[in-house]
């Protein structure tokens, strides 16, 4: 027996089946999350990743603190990507150009544990 814990993302058809095979093989199943519009953090065209940082990208700020919320609710310890270091007191004055983009990304992006330990 495998006895590993998992949170299945997704709750179609697909998610059903693979939650049959995984309960079959011996995984804990911790929970089904069924957020639309998540995606996967993946590899650009014409690179290959080791895939050692692991990231979902959800729709908006709320998505991200429920997906956080139900993940380590349940001992899945994820966490957001980063938090800005123009957010930080001791950098809260200094210039920077609005960071738009690293905002957006901020706000929607989480990391996952790239290993069982």
């Amino acid at each position: 027996m495998i006895n590993q814990p998992l949170i299945l993302i997704g709750g179609g058809g697909h998610c059903k089946s693979v939650l049959e095979a995984a309960e079959s093989a011996g995984y804990t199943i911790l929970g089904v999350l069924d957020i639309l519009n998540i995606e996967f953090f993946v590899e650009p065209k014409d690179t290959r990743s080791n895939y050692w940082l692991n990231a979902v990208i959800l729709k908006n700020k709320d998505e991200q603190l429920r997906f956080l919320e139900y993940t380590n609710d349940r001992g899945v310890m994820t966490r957001p990507i980063w938090e800005l270091m123009n957010r930080l007191p001791m950098f809260e004055n200094f210039e920077n150009d609005g960071l738009k983009n690293t905002i957006w990304f901020a706000d929607r992006l989480v990391n996952n544990p790239s290993s069982v330990r």
